[in-house]
Formats: structure tokens, C-alpha cells, sequence
């Protein structure tokens, strides 16, 4: 399952990639200025090469003259969770938190921390996965967009495919080199399936569909599945493949009327990944799981004793 790694960002090398920029952005001479703030510009060339201890000191100096707050190692950490959280909310269709998700992200920007296009991304990520009408979400958010962009170099590989993944709702035209790419993404896979099919791309679509229908299964992502077969089914009716369509529209319409009670399944699931959750020391996402439950079961009940006491 895919996991947002956001471990270079507690390193200071990968920030002398947007200081680039944002120094250039500033129309300075960037020699010039180094030394007005005490740095020098042989120990930035260093440390923007090779993670260097005064490399930490440097970038403090930086987020303190240019109006940036630095983001420590506790903070990256904590954003990192949260990052996959939103992430896996987004690819698992769940929006019971998605307002105060905004808010948090609103706030973070707010806070001018130094990884602000990072938290750019994650926005524009999180409102172009929202029940609002697509076209309305992209033409409102163009310009955020193109300004991430600009930030290319500062993302690592991870969230350069959440940019990808943008880039095929934003994009005007699809790069041909995202339809031959491997991802590491599963979201990624779906997003393009549904963006050839949006083109008439119909057969390039179902090939794409069916690598993503593969990973969906796999990680139990039975909602977005649904999805995913709507786009088939009309790609499918579009090159007359009336057959396939009835077989896979009949089977789904049978799947759905059968979501109507879940509770059974639900309860058990929970109560098995609470058990399975101790051993592993997930303390926190034990308490996290079982605190909003209406009711609990015994077994889950100690779980829950269990969690708090070690948390």
C-alpha cells in the first residue's frame, strides 16, 4: 500500500532546492544577499549538495530573513501522518473529515511554515477530491496549480506523483510519458484511467483500468472500485462491447443492493484489527478506532484499557 515518505524533509538539504527559488523569485543577488544575513555562499553551495551539520543553522538563518517558520523534526513527523491520512481518506472515499482537514491545512499555510508548497499541494489535492463538480474545481484553481509547479524540485518522488495525479485533471492535454509510467500510486492509476476515458481514449483506458482494478482489489478499496467500473462500463458501451458491459453492470448492480446492511461486518472488523493492533504497539491508532464507536465489545473494551494505559 502506498505511504507518502517525507523523511528528506527533516534533512536540510532538499530546502537549498526552494530557497533556489525563492531567492531567484526575489530578483537578488543571491551571492550578495547570503552575506548581508551572515551566510556564506561556498557553505550554501555545500550544504544545498551534500546534508551538512551547518546546513540546519543555514536554513534557520533563511526561514528567519525571508519570514518563513522552520519546520522541525517532530513537526515533519506529525505532518507526515497527517498528509497520509488526508491521502488515504481521498483514495478510500471517506470525507467525514474533510472540513476541518481544510481548516488544518488553512491554518499550517497561515502559520507561513517553510514547506508551504508542500501544503499547497496537499490543499489542492484535498479540493480537487471533493463532491464539488470537477470542472468547477479546476477552473477556480488553475493559478494554484501553475504555481505549484514551480515547486517541482522541492517535491520528492512521492509527491511528485500526487503532482501527476493533478496533472491529469489540470492538464489540458495528457503527457504521453504519465501513460507508460509505473507508479508506486494506485490512485494514480485510476485518476488516469478516468482521464482517457474523458478523452474517448476508450481501449488505452480499459488497459490502464484494469492494472488499477488489480491494486483496488487487492487493498479492499471496494468504493472507488464502483467508480472505476462506471468509467469501464462506459468505455465498454463506447466500443460496443455491449456483452462485457451487461456482465459487469449486471454483477455491480447486484454488489450494490447488497450494501445495504454492513453492521455485522463492520463490528468484526474493527474488533479484529483491535486485537491485531496491540501486538503491533498501535496504541494510539487503537484509541483513535474504538473512542467514536456507539458500542464496543468486551474484547474491544480491553483493547481500548489496554491502549490508554500504555498511551
Amino acid at each position: 500500500m502506498f505511504n507518502i515518505n517525507l523523511s528528506i524533509y527533516k534533512e536540510s538539504k532538499q530546502y537549498f532546492q526552494l530557497f533556489d527559488i525563492l531567492l531567484k523569485d526575489l530578483d537578488v543577488n543571491k551571492e550578495a544577499f547570503l552575506k548581508d544575513i551572515g551566510i556564506s555562499p561556498s557553505s550554501y553551495r555545500k550544504a544545498r549538495t551534500i546534508e551538512q551539520n551547518i546546513g540546519d543553522k543555514i536554513v534557520e538563518q533563511l526561514c528567519r530573513a525571508l519570514g518563513y517558520k522552520k519546520a522541525s523534526v517532530e513537526f515533519i513527523e506529525e505532518f507526515e501522518k497527517f498528509f497520509n491520512k488526508i491521502y488515504f481518506n481521498v483514495y478510500y472515499k471517506i470525507y467525514k473529515t474533510y472540513d476541518d482537514d481544510l481548516k488544518t491545512i488553512d491554518k499550517m499555510i497561515e502559520d507561513n511554515y517553510i514547506i508551504k508548497p508542500i501544503l499547497r499541494l496537499l490543499k489542492l489535492f484535498l479540493l480537487s477530491n471533493s463532491k464539488t463538480d470537477a470542472s468547477k474545481i479546476i477552473n477556480e484553481n488553475k493559478e494554484k496549480y501553475n504555481d505549484i509547479k514551480n515547486y517541482l524540485f522541492f517535491f520528492n518522488d512521492d509527491l511528485l506523483e500526487i503532482v501527476d495525479i493533478l496533472s491529469l485533471a489540470f492538464e489540458n492535454k495528457i503527457q504521453e510519458e504519465l501513460i507508460m509510467k509505473t507508479y508506486k500510486n494506485s490512485l494514480a492509476y485510476y485518476s488516469l484511467a478516468s482521464r482517457l476515458c474523458s478523452d474517448k481514449r476508450y481501449v488505452e483506458s480499459l488497459f490502464i483500468a484494469k492494472k488499477a482494478e488489480e491494486v483496488l482489489v487487492r487493498e479492499k478499496n471496494y468504493k472507488r472500485l464502483l467508480y472505476l467500473n462506471v468509467k469501464m462500463m462506459h468505455c465498454l458501451n463506447s466500443i460496443h462491447s455491449y456483452q462485457d458491459c451487461y456482465d459487469l453492470a449486471h454483477m455491480q448492480l447486484l454488489t450494490l443492493q447488497s450494501f445495504v446492511d454492513t453492521d455485522y461486518e463492520y463490528n468484526h472488523t474493527t474488533n479484529n484489527l483491535a486485537v491485531c493492533c496491540l501486538p503491533l504497539k498501535k496504541y494510539k491508532y487503537i484509541s483513535d478506532l474504538l473512542l467514536g464507536k456507539k458500542h464496543i465489545s468486551l474484547t474491544e473494551l480491553c483493547c481500548l484499557l489496554v491502549a490508554k494505559y500504555k498511551l
